[in-house]
């Protein structure tokens, strides 16, 4: 039988040994996060790729989910044409779940003269990749998004319409990959924005479409990875 004293010194030595891994995962999630960061911004899409999993998803609220490496790789492809430009803030972690606000900013936003928005994110992660995430632009970001995404391809549908069908499935579905970001890049520079114009309530462009497109001219993706046994909050800046 093992002695009280013995006993307390193996509690300890157990619990200063998960304290320790927990800590740990923090700090490897922090330099995750920071990686993820930092590839973003500097459009290293190879990088970025890296911290995904074959099969991660990433669903965003309102359109849809893009899974795999392929379709995720046109889809930060695109982003990359676009200079999008995301700060973390407000990261939570829970498990292998980490919640996080963002404020992205594009060139179509900074042409027409709009602040960035804001995004909340969800992550999950598992092997030490991001496995999945779920996306959503936040309440008090969606007026200004929907003007500004609703006046620009308003100006393509008027000015370039040949476009459209380069830019969107039949379907109506957005064509992620770094020819359209390119595409939606070059439009951007032609675009001369005046005040952004309101969604019409009937007919015309639809909150919907206005929300794939959102998802073409600018989007989140801005993801959080990381483990940990006790919730922490993390800042990266």
């Amino acid at each position: 039988m093992i002695a009280k004293p013995l006993k307390t010194v193996v509690i300890l030595l157990t619990l200063a040994t998960l304290f320790a891994s927990t800590a740990t995962a923090q700090e490897d999630l922090m330099s995750l996060v920071q990686a993820y960061h930092d590839s973003w911004n500097r459009g290293d899409v190879d990088a970025h790729m890296a911290l995904y999993a074959d099969d991660a998803e990433c669903e965003i609220v309102g359109y849809g989910s893009l899974v795999g490496q392929e379709q995720i790789r046109g889809y930060k492809e695109y982003y990359a044409a676009l200079n999008v430009d995301l700060q973390f803030s407000d990261c939570t972690v829970e498990g292998n779940t980490v919640t996080c606000q963002l404020s992205r900013h594009d060139d179509v936003l900074r042409k027409a003269a709009a602040g960035p928005v804001s995004i909340s994110a969800v992550f999950t992660v598992e092997g030490g990749l991001i496995q999945k995430h779920v996306g959503a632009l936040l309440e008090e970001s969606a007026p200004v998004y929907y003007q500004t995404s609703g006046a620009f391809i308003g100006w393509v549908k008027e000015n370039r319409s040949e476009a459209m069908a380069k830019l969107f499935t039949p379907e109506g579905q957005f064509v992620f990959s770094g020819e359209t970001g390119e595409l939606v890049a070059s439009l951007v520079k032609e675009w001369t924005p005046s005040a952004p114009a309101m969604l019409p309530t009937t007919g015309g462009t639809t909150p919907t479409g206005t929300l794939s497109l959102w998802l073409g001219v600018g989007g989140l993706l801005l993801l959080a990875l990381g483990l940990g046994l006790r919730r922490a909050s993390i800042r990266v800046r």
